[in-house]
Formats: C-alpha cells, sequence, structure tokens
C-alpha cells in the first residue's frame, strides 16, 4: 500500500530514527540492505539500494564487528566483470566513505 510520502522522505524519516537507535539496529539495517543487495537481479532495485548504502555511510557507521565484513562486501563488487559499471562505481564510493565514517563518527542530526 502506497503512503503518499515521497521517497525522500522515508528516507529522512530511516536516517533520523537510525541516528537515535543503538548500534545493534543500525547494524541490523546495513545487513538488511545487504541481503537486498546480493543477488538481486533487478537493476533498478540495486541501484536505489546501493543509493540507500551511500546515505547510511554519510550519515552513521557500522560497528565495530560488522566494518570489516561491509568492507569485505564491498571489495567483491569491485572484482567482478560481471558486476554492471554503476555497480562497481557504488561500491568503490561506499568503500571510501566506510573508512571516513569510521574517522569522523555518526552524524549528530539531519
Amino acid at each position: 500500500r502506497g503512503s503518499g510520502k515521497a521517497s525522500i522522505e522515508h528516507c529522512t524519516k530511516l536516517l533520523s530514527n537510525m541516528l537515535q537507535s543503538p548500534e545493534e539496529l543500525r547494524n541490523e539495517a546495513y545487513c538488511q540492505l545487504i541481503k537486498q543487495l546480493t543477488e538481486n537481479p533487478s537493476l533498478e532495485s540495486c541501484t536505489k539500494g546501493w543509493q540507500l548504502m551511500c546515505v547510511f555511510l554519510a550519515t552513521f557507521p557500522p560497528g565495530e564487528n560488522l566494518e570489516p565484513y561491509l568492507g569485505g562486501f564491498f571489495v567483491k563488487h569491485l572484482n567482478n566483470e560481471d558486476i554492471p559499471t554503476i555497480v562497481v562505481e557504488y561500491a568503490t564510493f561506499c568503500l571510501r566513505k566506510l573508512q571516513n565514517i569510521n574517522q569522523l563518527g555518526a552524524r549528530r542530526e539531519m
């Protein structure tokens, strides 16, 4: 069912909630996004998922235990010839953002 909200409104609400959430819930959001992106046959769905991953990484860091797995997930998408160029570009960006967000920490507000 449609909510009548624009996608950006959903994203803003999700990010605001995540900023106030414990690390475990943030990690779960990353894991669910990884699950959505894994072997997803829809390029449109994948593109939206990668865009959301970029926004996550610009907003809040993954937990310390999840960080190596997330980095490995991004690297896996850099070294595969079968992956569309746009996905490789997002994975490259996410790998850089992962390093940055861990140095800077989570945003304080939206």
